[in-house]
């Protein structure tokens, strides 16, 4: 028995429908996927590069105060950087020229602007992910852009941030320890106190990961959301 043409229509109109509510999630958690297989890949590399570099000279401490007679951030930034991380990176890391490395935009579209990251210089390894090594209030801390894009990353999918900690020298995701409900933005304007938080500070969820955090700083917390997560990009994600 043969089909009539408007039921053969009627088939592929649903069809269509079907198609286009279904491909875009299907590739949208393709990309998640990547991205945190790629985010799981490169923090397991640097945080077993960074365990070697500390084995062999010495506490992340002692790499700051090395160059303690340089003022200038950016050039003591980069002088670590060159003697300490560099040389554990398997095929070294490739510095980009001065105002290469284009913008980074926020979670909820605006520019982003980490103050944390400011000194450092972005520097790409072979695979072609790049990492900044900066210096902020006597931490290190890195920033790690894993798309191979140079322009329009947007924190919380392409770039994510860590802090070396200095009181057992490991590499953490930034916001590490804090509850779910301040790492997404959602438990705010509160004062937050020891052992809750490593430093009696604000909580203004300025730093939360989520999409209607419209500062510069949203998205700081990604790293540390998903790691929570146990390694995935959970339905409530900001993506």
């Amino acid at each position: 028995m043969g089909f009539t043409l408007a039921e053969v229509l009627i088939t592929l109109g649903i069809i269509g429908v079907v198609a286009a509510i279904t491909i875009p999630n299907l590739i949208a958690n393709h990309q998640k996927n990547v991205t945190v297989n790629k985010l799981k890949s490169e923090y397991s590399t640097f945080s077993n590069l960074i365990t070697r570099s500390v084995n062999d000279n010495g506490n992340t401490l002692n790499w700051i105060t090395e160059f303690e007679n340089i003022s200038d951030l950016s050039e003591k930034s980069q002088l670590i950087t060159e003697k300490y991380i560099i040389p554990y990176i398997d095929g070294g890391g490739k510095p980009f020229k001065q105002y290469e490395y284009g913008t980074i935009w926020s979670l909820g579209g605006k520019e982003s602007f980490f103050a944390y990251y400011t000194s450092g210089k972005p520097y790409r390894i072979k695979n072609g992910t790049v990492f900044k090594v900066s210096i902020y209030e006597n931490r290190l801390y890195l920033l790690l852009d894993i798309d191979n894009k140079i322009k329009n990353n947007i924190v919380g999918k392409d770039v994510f941030s860590f802090v070396i900690n200095p009181k057992n020298n490991r590499l953490e995701p930034s916001g590490s320890g804090l509850s779910r409900n301040i790492l997404t933005g959602n438990d705010n304007d509160r004062w937050c106190y020891p052992p809750e938080c490593e430093t009696i500070e604000w909580l203004t969820g300025l730093k939360g990961c989520n999409k209607n955090n419209t500062d510069r700083y949203g998205g700081y917390y990604c790293s540390a959301l998903i790691m929570q997560d146990g390694w995935q990009i959970t339905s409530d994600y900001p993506w």
